[in-house]
């Protein structure tokens, strides 16, 4: 019998930033961790600041980038709902871009 293989490889976010809605508590908490054991830096944002603020400093003491931002996602999809637009995100997704706003502070 063979040693346990974990499906993810441990670098498999290496030089990606994710930037993680909601990331304070729960399952966006839960991802941002997850991602960040994974290589990613993490970027939070949610309506409370001390629960970003409490898993940015654990993902920063285990070594990963974290930067977080309080903001109301919600008043975003409202307003493009009531517009007739279709929401071009997800609540706790994660998505690659071309600029790093880690980088950058």
């Amino acid at each position: 019998m063979s040693a346990f293989q974990p499906a993810l490889r441990a670098d498999l976010l290496r030089g990606r930033t994710a930037w993680i809605t909601g990331g304070g508590t729960g399952l966006g908490r839960a991802m941002a961790l997850r991602f960040a054991t994974l290589g990613a830096d993490i970027a939070l944002a949610g309506r409370r600041r001390e629960p970003l603020e409490s898993t940015a400093k654990e993902i920063e003491a285990a070594g990963r980038r974290a930067a977080f931002a309080t903001c109301d996602v919600r008043d975003e999809f409202r307003a493009q709902l009531e517009s007739g637009a279709t929401p071009a995100a997800a609540e706790n997704a994660i998505l690659e871009s071309y600029a790093d706003p880690i980088a950058n502070r």
